[in-house]
């Protein structure tokens, strides 16, 4: 019965994994690119899965040939999850000739594996495939540890991409949300806890081989990946109907503006006009904000209104709008005594009482409570002044 129900949550793992990246084959658009590099690493998924089936229903012991192909072609997974977390993150993101290189390692276990292994007479595959300790390069620590560690390497390659995405999405964003791509970190980093498990795991029973402590991690195991897997695919199909949105990441060099520098004159001209802007429409005061619905509304381009803002202000977008709001924030605690925080928060446009907290407490050194008890203790010492 343990076997059935293992057996049939595999099989129902990869039918969706299939399902799933057959969908993200089909669709077309701008995000093509990030729906077919999905669809390749729900694929490789598949492979180990299939492989893992392949071992544990018994169909390897009758013909072993195609134990460990698939394996090897699931390894293609972390490259292909990385160059996904870059189309998402990187704007004007394209595959080119030595993207294949990633894939590199994956053709070199895949070489070992059809050389030590595939090519060999089946008593001594059989052997290979039952026996850890049997002399055959599949069986090298030395192997199965470069395996690890590349796999691991890319996730944390994907991390690194994804935090460098966020900080430069709040300087071009004034809201957080699905497309600040925090799903995507938390599905990491639940891989990488996974990851860190399994090599306790081998450590663990390799030390004190109890067969209750081995299922014991099977069980945490396998219910973690599912939920992770379960989160991951979720978030990932939210994200096909939910664009995210790609940063252009600076050049190198000491200025990273290079031809598109803006004078001090043009600086000065396009920061008045963004001011009076929001001065008159009150937009930043509507909830969420982009860089790009201010370049839609005025004559200045989005990589300019950047520029402007950075250099004119010392501000990240995210900070500027932030700052207006604050500004709009302390006239209404001023001048509206009867007004609750809650109100001033959502009519100054921020989403959060939390957000409101912590832009108000960077922009003024104190708490919105605080700065109205504080205005309120001024005001009555001048009115008490004869």
């Amino acid at each position: 019965m343990r076997l059935s129900l293992i057996t049939t949550s595999l099989i129902l793992a990869l039918f969706t994994f299939v399902v799933v990246a057959g969908f993200s084959l089909s669709r077309t658009g701008p995000r093509k690119l990030s729906a077919r590099l999905l669809a390749g690493f729900l694929l490789a998924l598949a492979a180990s899965l299939a492989n893992f089936l392949y071992v544990t229903s018994g169909m390897a012991a009758q013909d072993p040939r195609f134990a460990f192909l698939g394996n090897s072609l699931g390894l293609a997974a972390a490259p292909l999850l990385y160059l996904y977390a870059c189309s998402l993150a990187v704007e004007g993101f394209r595959l080119r000739a030595s993207t294949a290189l990633h894939f590199a390692p994956v053709l070199g276990v895949l070489g070992v594996v059809v050389a030590a292994y595939s090519l060999q007479p089946e008593p001594v595959q059989r052997a290979i495939l039952h026996d850890a300790q049997y002399p055959s390069a599949l069986n090298s620590k030395l192997l199965q540890a470069a395996i690890f560690l590349y796999v691991f390497f890319y996730l944390l390659a994907c991390v690194r991409v994804l935090l460098r995405h966020r900080a430069l999405y709040r300087q071009q964003q004034a809201a957080t949300g699905l497309a600040e791509l925090g799903w995507l970190r938390i599905s990491l980093a639940g891989t990488l806890l996974l990851a860190v498990v399994e090599v306790l795991h081998q450590l663990l029973v390799g030390r004190w081989p109890l067969a209750w402590l081995d299922a014991g991690f099977v069980v945490v195991q396998a219910i973690a990946a599912f939920l992770f897997g379960f989160y991951f695919l979720v978030q990932a199909l939210r994200q096909s109907a939910h664009p995210p949105a790609p940063v252009s990441l600076p050049g190198a060099g000491e200025d990273k503006y290079g031809p598109h520098r803006l004078s001090d004159a043009e600086l000065h001209e396009n920061a008045t006009r963004i001011e009076a802007y929001l001065a008159q429409s009150g937009a930043h005061l509507q909830g969420a904000i982009a860089i790009g619905d201010l370049a839609d509304r005025l004559p200045i381009t989005a990589r300019d209104i950047s520029q402007t803002l950075n250099r004119h202000f010392g501000l990240s977008f995210f900070d500027f709008i932030n700052r207006q709001r604050c500004e709009h924030a302390r006239h209404l605690l001023a001048e509206q005594p009867a007004m609750t925080v809650t109100e001033i928060q959502t009519r100054s446009g921020f989403s959060s009482k939390s957000s409101f907290y912590t832009a108000f407490r960077k922009c003024t050194g104190m708490t919105p409570l605080a700065y109205r008890q504080a205005h309120e203790s001024s005001t009555q010492r001048s009115g008490s002044v004869p």
